[in-house]
C-alpha cells in the first residue's frame, strides 16, 4: 500500500507536468500507465458481545470522567458514531424528554436523528448532570480542563480502556496506532 500511495503521487505529478511539458507526453503517459500493486486486503475482525461489553464497563462510574467515558463510549457503541461525529456532538443535538434522541452531524453536511437506547440514554442523563454548565464550550464531551474533547483524546480514553477490559483477560489488546 504505500508503493501504490507514492505512485499515486508520481501520478498527480505527471498529470501536472503532462500540459507543461509536450515535448515529454510519451515518457508521462509511460509512467501514467504503470499499473498499482495489488495488495491483500485483510478482513477488520470485530469484537465479539462479551468483548464489547468487557469496553463498555471499563470505565468506572464513580468519578467525573468516568461517567464522560462511559457516556462516549455507549454512544459510539449504539449509534455506530464517527470519532468526528461523536467530539462534535453539541448540547442542542441532544434530546432526553420525551425520548432521548440525538441529532448527529456526520459528513458531506448529512444529518440524521438517532433514537437513543435506554442504558445508552442512562449513562448520557448522568454524564451530563455532573457536566452541568461548568464548562463554557457546546460540545457535549468536554477533557478535563472545560475544553471541547479532539479526536486523539478520544483515542486516548479508548486505547486506556480497552487496556483495561484486556487486563481483565476477555480480549486480545493491540493498541489503536497499531493497526
Amino acid at each position: 500500500s504505500s508503493r501504490n500511495v507514492r505512485l499515486a503521487a508520481i501520478k498527480s505529478f505527471m498529470h501536472f507536468l503532462e500540459f507543461r511539458e509536450p515535448a515529454a507526453v510519451d515518457q508521462i503517459r509511460r509512467i501514467l500507465a504503470i499499473p498499482p500493486k495489488k495488495a491483500d486486503t485483510r478482513l477488520v475482525r470485530h469484537l465479539t458481545v462479551d468483548e464489547m461489553q468487557a469496553i463498555l464497563n471499563a470505565p468506572k462510574p464513580s468519578g467525573w470522567d468516568g461517567l464522560r467515558d462511559r457516556a462516549m463510549l455507549h454512544l459510539c457503541f449504539a449509534g455506530g458514531l464517527r470519532v468526528s461525529e461523536l467530539v462534535g456532538l453539541q448540547l442542542g443535538d441532544v434530546t432526553l424528554q420525551p425520548e432521548a434522541t440525538i441529532l448527529v452531524h456526520g459528513k458531506g453536511r448529512r444529518e440524521r436523528s438517532l433514537p437513543l437506547w435506554k442504558v445508552t440514554a442512562t449513562a448520557l442523563r448522568a454524564w451530563l448532570a455532573v457536566r452541568g454548565t461548568a464548562a463554557p464550550t457546546p460540545e457535549v464531551f468536554v477533557s478535563a480542563r472545560g475544553q471541547p474533547l479532539t479526536r486523539s483524546g478520544f483515542e486516548y480514553i479508548l486505547d486506556k480502556h480497552v487496556q483495561v477490559a484486556a487486563s481483565a483477560g476477555v480480549l486480545h489488546a493491540e493498541p489503536l496506532g497499531q493497526h
